[in-house]
Formats: structure tokens, sequence, C-alpha cells
């Protein structure tokens, strides 16, 4: 009879040892798909940022190359809140817009990018860029005395 019983126990401990590698596989998966779609969003946002970067350092050569648009005789940029720009760049090229990912937004109503001849910003240095799903913002910075350009990654959005 003792022999039955050892049988059994042991039969259990090892049900219950793969029920709990069960559950710890199953939670382990979950969370590996969570981080790696969180870096997944996290890079679009940095990929989104980074080209918005170079667009405005484009209109910020233009501006110091002399080029000249139809409405504000120089170059310029739109930042949309609605997921969107508008590039003007000068009166021989047709203005164009450029649509972010539905899910990146400016935190912005609407962010006017220009530049003097010098290179200098002329209206607002601080633009952030919100992604809804993950709710991260990046900041952009134009500075007012030396013209760089530059970004980082944020925190958490605002609310």
């Amino acid at each position: 009879m003792n022999k039955f019983h050892s049988t059994w126990i042991s039969g259990f401990v090892l049900v219950e040892w793969m029920m709990a590698l069960a559950i710890i596989s199953i939670l382990c998966t979950i969370v590996i798909t969570g981080v790696a779609e969180s870096s997944q969003n996290r890079k679009e946002l940095d990929t989104t940022t980074e080209q918005l970067v170079a667009e405005i350092k484009q209109v910020q050569m233009m501006n110091m190359l002399g080029y000249r648009s139809e409405g504000l005789n120089r170059p310029f940029m739109m930042i949309h809140k609605d997921h969107s720009f508008w590039l003007e760049r000068a009166s021989t090229v047709p203005g164009s817009e450029y649509i972010f990912p539905p899910y990146i937004e400016n935190s912005d109503l609407a962010t006017e990018v220009t530049f003097h001849s010098s290179g200098l910003p002329a209206s607002e240095s601080h633009i952030k860029l919100r992604d809804t799903r993950i709710k991260k913002v990046n900041h952009i910075w134009i500075s007012k005395t030396t013209g760089r350009i530059r970004w980082e990654h944020g925190t958490d959005a605002e609310h």
C-alpha cells in the first residue's frame, strides 16, 4: 500500500511542476511580447522624429542659402496636430504635405518653423512629438542663439 501511495504522490508532484512551468512559460511569453511591441513602437516614434529633424534642417539650410518661397519670402514648415506637416520649400518647388503615422501627433495645435538667413529660428523653438499608443513624447529643440537642432527621448506624455 505504501508503494502505491508513494507513486501517486510522486506523480502528483510532477503534474504540479508541469503546471507551474506552463504558467511561467505563458507569463514569460506575454512579457516578452509586450516588451518587443513597446520597443517597436518606440522605434517608430524615433524614426518619425529623425525624419522631421532632417526636414527642419533642410528648411534651415535653404534659408541660409537664400531660397525664397511665395508666401513668406523664405522656406518654412508648419507642423499640425493632426499627424501631418506642410513644407513650403521655394517658389520653384510646390509645397508638399507629409503624413505621420496615425498615432503620432504634434502636442501643440500647430507649430510654425521658420529661420532667418543666419540660420537662427524666427519662431517656436520647441516641438513635442507624442505617440498616443505608448504615451511617450520626443522633444525637438532649436537653439535661439546658435540655431543648433537637436532631439532627445522624452518621458511619459503629459495628460
